[in-house]
């Protein structure tokens, strides 16, 4: 895609099953005021009606919709977000990332572009910064977030940052393209929920500059089951957490 033609702004939604969510979160994005930009919506092999749904909406709302034949997880959904945005962007563009649930409100945008503005290359609405509010949030996702942060700053050594497992940010387009070279497009490779961890190490690894502002976490919003597997994902962030001790700078 031609710079003519791409978008100044991205909004990567992984989904999976989220017929229920996607329709008013679709409608909340288009009501907030964005710089002009895309939706793309990744539908990681649902089995309901996300793929026609995000189709329907592609004429109210610029919507580009990728889809996975199965269900791969959502490492995978992340991997095609961030290589399917690529062509999308801008060279000044910004990708935002967030769920596809209704639990990430698209009003918090705004706020994290400005942010971006200030020098920053990647902006997490983080759930342990002031303003910050999280209602319907189970203890053990609660648990396990916590958990999360505690261990990355202890083994990692990372003090710069609070929420290292938030799903919803914003990443910078020309930083985005710059870490996905020094990583030879391995930037995610984590199959489940751990590549928020995953992704965001590397990008420490490249001398990212992050900020955090306070996530409006609605998780009472989400409609249906939630998709993670915790003994899985716990086993898979202590696997993680070992792997990227031992992790280089980027070259």
């Amino acid at each position: 895609m031609s710079e003519a033609t791409a978008y100044r702004l991205v909004i990567g939604l992984p989904a999976y099953n989220e017929e229920r969510n996607l329709p008013d979160l679709l409608r909340d994005i288009r009501a907030c005021a964005l710089p002009a930009g895309v939706v793309l919506v990744v539908d990681d092999g649902s089995t309901d009606r996300t793929a026609a749904i995000a189709g329907e909406w592609g004429e109210r709302l610029p919507v580009v919709l990728h889809r996975h034949r199965a269900n791969q997880g959502l490492g995978a959904a992340i991997r095609s977000i961030l290589r399917e945005a690529d062509p999308l962007l801008t060279t000044d563009g910004v990708l935002v990332i967030m769920d596809a649930d209704g639990s990430h409100r698209p009003e918090q945008i705004p706020a994290m572009l400005a942010k971006l503005t200030e020098g920053f290359d990647i902006v997490i609405a983080s759930r342990y910064t002031a303003g910050s509010r999280v209602r319907g949030v189970p203890w053990h996702r609660r648990l396990l977030s916590g958990g999360v942060r505690v261990l990355a700053r202890l083994l990692l050594g990372v003090k710069e940052v609070r929420d290292f497992s938030s799903g919803y940010r914003a990443i910078r387009a020309s930083f985005l393209r710059e870490a996905q070279r020094r990583y030879g497009g391995e930037l995610a490779t984590e199959p489940g929920f751990a590549v928020t961890l995953e992704v965001l190490i590397k990008g420490l690894r490249c001398g990212a500059r992050v900020a955090e502002i306070g996530l409006d976490l609605r998780y009472d919003l989400k409609q249906g089951a939630s998709k993670i597997r915790l003994a899985r994902t716990v086993a898979a962030y202590f696997r993680l957490l070992g792997r990227l001790r031992r992790l280089k700078p980027a070259p």
